[in-house]
């Protein structure tokens, strides 16, 4: 993980492979095109295309949204998400 500094913030950057321009260009090829669908900002699709941390409930999203083409595991390695889908939810 490489971290750099911006206007006195730290930024932390995903140094994994990044899938993200494939994921914009499954929905509809431009930042524009992949918010709308995503129903988040164009800066928010930006920062994940740079290189930044897509956060858990985005994945989800991402893969029902392109039916599984992309999976959470890919977005976002650092979730254990082998555990989450063993989980069941109780009903109480």
């Amino acid at each position: 993980m490489i971290c750099y500094f911006y206007k006195s913030r730290i930024f932390r950057m995903n140094t994994s492979t990044n899938i993200f321009p494939d994921v914009i260009q499954h929905f509809g090829g431009t930042a524009t095109a992949a918010a709308e669908a995503l129903e988040c900002s164009i800066q928010t699709i930006c920062n994940y295309r740079d290189g930044r941390e897509v956060p858990a409930d985005m994945c989800i999203k991402i893969e029902k949204l392109s039916k599984r083409k992309f999976l959470c595991e890919q977005l976002n390695s650092k979730i254990d998400w082998q555990y989450l889908r063993g989980t069941k939810k109780k009903v109480a």
